[in-house]
Order: C-alpha cells, then sequence, then structure tokens
C-alpha cells in the first residue's frame, strides 16, 4: 500500500486511496481551495508582502492531491488567490502539461467577493490577518460552468476547502452530469449534515474528523 506523506491534517483519507487503488491508475482530480503548498524561509514575510519571487530551495506543503499528480494523474486546481497557485505552478512545474490552474473562486452565483481572515471571501471583512491578500476583490463564478470548461464528467477525486463557502460551491453541481468517486469536505465551518444534505443521497458518508469528512460514490 502506498503512502501519501503530504495529505492535509487528516491522514485517514490516504486509506481511503488506497482501497480505491488511487496509485493504479491515472486519474482525473478537482481542488478547489488550494491554498499553501509550498513551505519555505520566510513564508510568513512573502505572504504579508506580496512578494512574487519563490525560493529555489522550499519544502512541499501539505496537499491532499499533489501526490496524485506526481504520480500521473491530471486536474483542476481553483483558487482565488494567485499567490497560492503561483506556488501549485513551482510545486508542479512537471506536470503542468496535465493540470489546470484558474485563479478564481468558485460560489452560487457569479459575484465579486472580498478576501478575509483565514481566506474566507465575505462581502463584509472584519480582517484577522495581515496578509498581502487581505481585502484583495476576486471573481466568483458557478462552480458547475467552471467545471463544464475545464472538466470531464467522470472525475475521480474532489477536494473542496474554501472556508465556510463549501456549501455554496457544492449547490451548483449539475450531479447528473459530473460523477465523483470520492468527495472530500472542510466540514469545520459548515456542518456535515448541510453537506449530506446537498449531495445526492448515493454520496455516503465514510469517515469524518473534526475537520474533513469523505464521502464515497456508492456506484462506484
Amino acid at each position: 500500500m502506498r503512502t501519501y506523506n503530504y495529505i492535509d491534517q487528516s491522514s485517514w483519507i490516504q486509506d481511503f486511496y488506497n482501497q480505491l487503488d488511487f496509485d493504479t491508475k491515472k486519474g482525473f482530480l478537482v481542488e478547489i481551495g488550494v491554498g499553501n503548498v509550498i513551505d519555505y524561509p520566510d513564508r510568513d514575510k512573502y505572504q504579508r508582502e506580496g512578494i512574487e519571487f519563490m525560493p529555489e530551495t522550499y519544502m512541499r506543503g501539505p496537499s491532499n492531491t499533489a501526490e496524485l499528480l506526481d504520480i500521473g494523474w491530471s486536474g483542476l486546481y481553483i483558487d482565488p488567490i494567485k499567490e497560492y497557485l503561483n506556488q501549485a505552478r513551482i510545486l508542479h512545474k512537471n506536470n503542468l502539461d496535465r493540470l489546470a490552474l484558474v485563479n478564481c473562486g468558485a460560489s452560487d452565483k457569479n459575484e465579486e467577493l472580498m478576501v478575509g481572515d483565514y481566506e474566507c471571501l465575505i462581502s463584509d471583512a472584519h480582517v484577522l490577518t495581515d496578509t498581502c491578500y487581505y481585502r484583495r476583490i476576486v471573481s466568483c463564478y458557478y462552480t458547475n460552468d467552471i467545471l463544464r470548461k475545464y472538466c470531464p464528467e467522470k472525475i475521480d477525486l474532489f477536494s473542496l476547502d474554501v472556508e465556510g463557502m463549501e456549501d455554496r460551491v457544492l449547490k451548483t453541481i449539475d450531479y447528473d452530469r459530473f460523477k465523483f468517486n470520492m468527495i472530500i469536505v472542510e466540514i469545520n465551518r459548515v456542518h456535515h449534515t448541510i453537506i449530506s444534505s446537498i449531495l445526492p443521497q448515493y454520496y455516503t458518508m465514510k469517515k469524518m474528523d473534526g475537520l474533513n469528512a469523505v464521502y464515497i460514490n456508492k456506484n462506484y
């Protein structure tokens, strides 16, 4: 069984990757809310000041999907913060022929929102952080429109971490068109019962902790 060393926060997720034989296929993944994927000296300073240059020496940061891309998967990364996608572009320099990087937010409407504390997208920010992107206005689009542009209809893995907008991201997906084999959703801001009420009944929650929940498509 493969060990996935960089799974973000909930290390037990790798058990499902192994049960679904993810290391034996070249599947397709979607990650919405990419976040920091590289650890490097003075990263906090870079984020505060918005410095684009990234040091040549860095360590890989947490990620639910990076190792799958490294073994040949294709996918889509969506994040409204361009600095995070710049990190992903460095980390996945050998995977860019298989990875689309889209700088926007996903939502249940086309709108502009403000980046607030902990990367939340909110219209009236009470900002706690001093990062370079705080109070930045970003464009958000219907989740389903983004998926239609970049994704096949069968998606092996969908990872979602958008700091409180998880329900809005999920609401506009056409589940008759797009079939996900496995869904990871951060649930520390939007309760898992709300997530479960949005997903079709054939998605069964297999495990959760205080941070993440995993849903498996019963038809897979």
